[in-house]
């Protein structure tokens, strides 16, 4: 289970639905589901969700910390999500056969997508 807490809230890949993207208060109250789209890699920064999801192909999205303004940031097949400063980092699959992947970077706001190595 991937987890993240930021101020009062924690959220996590909740297992027991699919790991569908939730939020909850660090008292417990205020259970809150986010997405409907299995989940994986969440990062929070300031008052952003990056996370890649399975049901569009890992592709990276954003949202706002409560669930409202998704956006999709690219084409790529993603995983290893972390957000540094204003750059999203992540490893994508490779078209070869041999299952490699390459550094990637790219703005939060999704421009200037990079190979990094």
């Amino acid at each position: 289970m991937e987890i993240s807490v930021v101020g009062d809230w924690v959220f996590y890949l909740n297992g027991s639905d699919g790991s569908k993207l939730y939020k909850i208060r660090t008292d417990g109250s205020s259970k809150t589901k986010l997405n409907d789209e299995k989940s994986f890699c969440i990062n929070i920064v300031d008052d952003w969700i990056y996370y890649s999801t399975q049901y569009y192909g890992k592709k990276l999205y954003k949202m706002r910390i409560g669930g409202s303004g998704k956006a999709k940031l690219n084409d790529d097949e993603c995983s290893h999500v972390n957000v540094i400063g204003d750059w999203v980092y992540y490893h994508k699959k490779n078209d070869d056969k041999q299952g490699s992947s390459n550094l990637y970077r790219i703005r939060t706001d999704s421009t200037e997508r990079q190979v990094v190595d």
